[in-house]
């Protein structure tokens, strides 16, 4: 998504206690349908966004290192990576917020087993 930038921001006051809410990214880009918008909330970030959440299965490293996540920003949220063999959290195998586009870091090894990744866009 676009930079957040005074051009592309809405915000206005919401409630009493002085925080703002806006919608932010390119609206052109979205009304042709190459974009995407984000509704944010001062002092809680992204709380609704146009793109989807990632939930795929791939199939991990047996050692620390990128592993492709078509789809994923930078700043997205890794919710959960599930093994698929054994159906358990192995979550804190895994970067917990994406740092590389349409990648995930891997931090340990998992003996090259499918992993279930869900992701909450941040942008």
């Amino acid at each position: 998504m676009t930079a957040v930038t005074a051009d592309n921001t809405f915000y206005r006051p919401v409630g009493g206690d002085g925080r703002h809410i806006g919608v932010c990214g390119d609206i052109g880009a979205y009304l042709a349908g190459t974009g995407n918008l984000a509704l944010v909330l001062e002092g809680k970030g992204v709380i609704a966004t146009t793109r989807s959440p990632i939930h795929t299965v791939i199939a991990s490293g047996s050692a620390a290192g990128s592993l492709t996540l078509t789809g994923a920003a930078v700043g997205d949220l890794v919710v959960s990576v599930i093994d698929t063999s054994s159906w358990t959290d192995v979550s804190a195998d895994f970067e917990s917020t994406i740092s590389v586009v349409n990648k995930i870091q891997q931090l340990t090894g998992t003996s090259s087993h499918t992993v279930l990744i869900l992701t909450r866009p941040q942008s």
